[in-house]
């Protein structure tokens, strides 16, 4: 159907030929009024005769046409129609009218439009048309004073999408995007519009993606902060500092790491950046677990959450909630975990990004796990290395792998283990891995194997290449697996003294959801030093920490030897009791396995 409804202003030359081309189209049989009382519409008779008609029209007419029908349609249904409808109309009627500006408004508008609703492939076509119009906008007319306008709109522009492709996993598209306004910045010499390509750069570069490299976001960075403060753009100059603070992380330099970030820090806070104090708050957090300083990452957190909230930053929210879950589960307290990685989950699903849902699965996955819940455990860690693959979470799979490796252990299947390993780390003789996390897993299972020599070269190895003395984690779960194996090879005045550093070390720094576990080996070293009384106190203290915890896994060998401990100390009933919990608890485990 094309519509020529009567203008509420008089019509123009090329209004009044348009009329007149309908009427002899009309006579010539070519096309018919929809209905004698439906007003001024027409129906082609054959959609190529409709090809036919639009193609003989003179190009000032067709863009007189393009015009008509865009200024009705605004007229009409401005007020009727919602923006992710109207808005994509209009900005083609308008860019075929050749209004460059008014066409790059409605574009605009239909590409946000579509990104509100997490339409993020619509919004990264229409963003990308709004690219191309802002570019030949800045182009036809460079010093004009409507474009100076546009400057902004294009360096927001190019940064919208390329933030949605990282969403969508498409690196390399984004860095190619960030490139091209680099090119445009220095072709306009715009620094401005430079700076923010910089800092897209480094971004991508810095972040844990399949493109990570921290080399080249260093030096991204560190030429943006230096631009930046030429222009004294304080937000420029905080984002570089909050990448060189994730560049460190990454290096596993997080002492210098959280420098860069308190620098961010006062920098956002001083230049009233809300956005910007959120972002670095955020992810402060990861050096602050590394270094075991929980307290210190919850509350970056929590000052952070409220602001991506009131910002509706779908995004950085659910990273926020998600980087909470992985405290509380290192509190031990995995219920409030499972409720804040299931809300993250949620949201990620929502806006589609992958890299998001594969790390908020993880850590739902991990209270999964803790609780003795295996098949579902395994089947969502399975679902977490699916997305990590789509959306380029490069880390992803160490992660995984470490839960894995867990659930196998207490399923038994030690094989299975090995075999993730083979596939993560892409080597298949276990001799040359070179990766100390990987590593460690392998030394887990040997322990369990009770392969103690091979256990104890792989230690050495460890030892020697330690990632950072600073990482509490990595260090708390190291010596974990060499308190299991002294235990092992029947030397338990050492066992018992590595448990209780272990233990203390946790404490300090709030890690408490392995402490059942640790209290359970120092028992076992006790007994068997004959101080019988001690280790019945740590299995009573690791049974209630464990049972507040619900942490089933841990807490039915735990209940099985103090069954065997009151056993020795001649109190049958008491054993009774603790065997039959221990058996409640397996048989829930077991229902819980994968079919």
């Amino acid at each position: 159907m094309l519509e020529h409804p009567d203008l509420p202003s008089p019509p123009s030359p090329y209004d009044a030929r348009i009329a007149q081309q309908l009427a002899s189209l009309e006579e010539a049989g070519l096309i018919r009024r929809a209905a004698q009382d439906a007003g001024p519409d027409y129906l082609f008779h054959h959609a190529l005769v409709h090809h036919a008609v639009y193609e003989s029209l003179l190009r000032t007419d067709r863009r007189a046409l393009h015009r008509l029908v865009g200024e009705i349609l605004e007229a009409l249904y401005q007020d009727q129609l919602p923006p992710h409808e109207l808005a994509p109309l209009l900005a083609e009627h308008f860019a075929q009218a050749g209004e460059q500006t008014r066409a790059l408004q409605y574009r605009i508008q239909a590409a946000d439009a579509a990104a509100e609703r997490y339409a993020n492939q619509e919004a990264i076509r229409h963003y990308s048309a709004a690219i191309e119009e802002a570019r030949a906008l800045l182009a036809s007319e460079p010093g004009s004073a409507q474009n100076v306008a546009v400057r902004p709109s294009l360096k927001s522009l190019y940064l919208k999408r390329g933030r949605l492709l990282e969403i969508s996993g498409r690196y390399e598209e984004a860095l190619a995007g960030y490139e091209e306004m680099a090119q445009f910045a220095q072709a306009q010499k715009d620094t401005a519009l430079e700076v923010g390509s910089l800092l897209a750069r480094a971004t991508v570069y810095a972040t844990f993606t399949t493109v990570h490299d921290a080399t080249a976001g260093q030096a991204l960075a560190e030429q943006a902060q230096r631009l930046a403060q030429s222009l004294g753009d304080a937000a420029g100059e905080a984002m570089s500092l909050w990448i060189l603070m994730l560049v460190s992380g990454s290096r596993r330099t997080y002492a210098e790491a959280i420098g860069y970030g308190e620098q961010a820090l006062a920098l956002a806070e001083a230049a009233e950046l809300p956005e910007q104090l959120a972002q670095v708050m955020n992810d402060m957090t990861f050096n602050h677990l590394a270094l075991g300083q929980l307290e210190e990452a919850q509350r970056h957190l929590e000052r952070a959450e409220p602001i991506w909230r009131t910002l509706a930053n779908g995004s950085m929210l659910a990273e926020n909630l998600t980087r909470q879950a992985v405290i509380h589960h290192l509190h031990g307290e995995h219920q409030a975990a499972a409720r804040l990685a299931e809300e993250a989950y949620q949201i990620n699903l929502q806006i589609g990004s992958f890299w998001g849902q594969a790390f908020s699965v993880i850590w739902r996955a991990a209270t999964l796990l803790a609780r003795g819940y295996l098949g579902e455990a395994i089947e969502g860690l399975q679902e977490a290395l699916r997305l990590s693959h789509l959306g380029g979470f490069a880390s992803a799979p160490f992660y995984i792998c470490i839960q894995l490796t867990g659930a196998y252990i207490e399923l038994g299947q030690p094989g299975r283990a090995y075999d993730l390993i083979r596939e993560v780390s892409g080597q298949r003789e276990l001799a040359r891995l070179d990766n100390p996390l990987l590593l460690m897993l392998v030394l887990t299972l040997k322990v369990h194997e009770e392969q103690t020599e091979e256990a104890e070269q792989l230690l050495g190895i460890i030892r020697s290449m330690e990632p950072s003395p600073e990482s509490q984690q990595y260090a708390i779960l190291l010596r974990q697996a060499e308190t299991e194996l002294r235990l092992k090879q029947g030397r338990y005045e050492e066992t018992i003294e590595l448990a209780q550093r272990t233990q203390a070390r946790m404490k300090r720094a709030g890690i408490t959801y392995m402490l059942p576990q640790l209290l359970y080996l120092e028992a076992q070293g006790l007994r068997a030093t004959g101080q019988l009384a001690e280790a019945r106190a740590r299995l009573s203290e690791a049974s209630d920490l464990a049972a507040t915890m619900e942490a089933r896994p841990m807490l039915w060998p735990i209940l099985v030897a103090l069954g065997n401990l009151e056993s020795q100390l001649g109190n049958p009933q008491a054993a009774q009791q603790r065997h039959h919990e221990a058996g409640a608890l397996l048989a829930f485990i077991v229902e819980h396995c994968p079919a």
